[in-house]
C-alpha cells in the first residue's frame, strides 16, 4: 500500500478524496490497484470483494469507512500473495506457512483466513506435503520412524495425518536408515562397535535391528 496524507488546499477547510482509477495489475485479472485522487494507492484481489463493496468505481468519493475497508482489502490481498510466492519457492506445512506469515507482521486473523483459502483452493495441504517430505527422507535413508514421527509433528501435522504418512514407511526404509546412520557413526575415529550401538539405540531403532545391520557390515 502506498498510502499519503491528503494535501489541504488553502480555499477549503478539507479535500474530498475519491477513486481516480483502477487498473488491472495481474493476469486475467487476477489483481488490481485502486488509485486516490490524493496519491495513494491499494492492491485489491477481486475474491476479497463483499456485496457491500460495490462503491469501488472509478470517481466514487472515500470517506473514512471506505479508506479503512480499502486498507483491509489492500493487507489482506498482500498477505495472500506473499503465502502464494513462499509456496512457489518450496512446500510448505500449514504451520510453517503461518508462521512466516506472522513474522512478516500479518495479523493472526488475516493469516488464519489466507490459509483457509489456500487449503479451498487446494494449494495448501498438510498430508500431501507431508507424503512429498516424507518421499524424500525415504531417499535420503536417514531417519527412522520416531525421528521422523517427531519431526512431522514439529511442522504441525496432526496425529492422524501422521499416522496415515508413517503407514508408508517400512521395515525395508527403517533398515536402510538404520545402516546409513551405523555408516556415517563408524566414520569417528574414536567410535566402537558398542558406543555405535548404543547411539544407534538412543536415536530410537529396535535392538534386533540395530544387532542385524551390524552383523551385516561386519562380514
Amino acid at each position: 500500500m502506498d498510502k499519503r496524507e491528503p494535501e489541504e488546499s488553502s480555499s477549503s477547510p478539507s479535500v474530498k478524496i475519491h477513486i481516480s482509477t483502477i487498473q488491472e495489475r495481474g493476469n486475467s485479472g487476477t489483481l488490481y490497484q485502486v488509485h486516490l485522487s490524493e496519491g495513494s494507492s491499494f492492491f485489491m484481489a477481486p475474491e476479497l470483494l463483499l456485496s457491500q463493496d460495490s462503491w469501488l468505481l472509478p470517481h466514487a468519493e472515500i470517506d473514512e469507512t471506505r479508506l479503512n475497508r480499502l486498507i483491509q482489502i489492500d493487507q489482506e490481498t498482500r498477505c495472500r500473495k506473499k503465502a502464494l510466492d513462499l509456496l512457489a519457492r518450496r512446500d510448505h506445512s500449514r504451520l510453517e506457512l503461518s508462521r512466516k506469515l506472522r513474522q512478516r507482521d500479518f495479523p493472526k486473523e488475516m493469516v488464519e483466513g489466507s490459509c483457509r483459502w489456500l487449503q479451498e483452493k487446494g494449494f495448501l495441504d498438510d498430508l500431501e506435503f507431508g507424503h512429498r517430505w516424507l518421499e524424500y527422507q525415504k531417499r535420503r535413508g536417514k531417519d527412522n520412524r520416531q525421528s521422523l514421527y517427531v519431526k512431522l509433528q514439529q511442522k504441525g501435522l496432526s496425529r492422524s495425518n501422521i499416522s496415515i504418512l508413517l503407514d508408508d514407511f517400512s521395515q525395508k526404509d527403517e533398515r536402510t536408515a538404520c545402516k546409513k546412520a551405523l555408516e556415517k557413526i563408524m566414520r569417528r575415529s574414536s567410535m566402537t562397535p558398542e558406543k555405535a550401538e548404543q547411539t544407534l539405540r538412543r536415536r530410537g531403532y529396535h535392538y534386533n535391528m540395530i544387532k542385524s545391520v551390524m552383523s551385516e557390515e561386519q562380514r
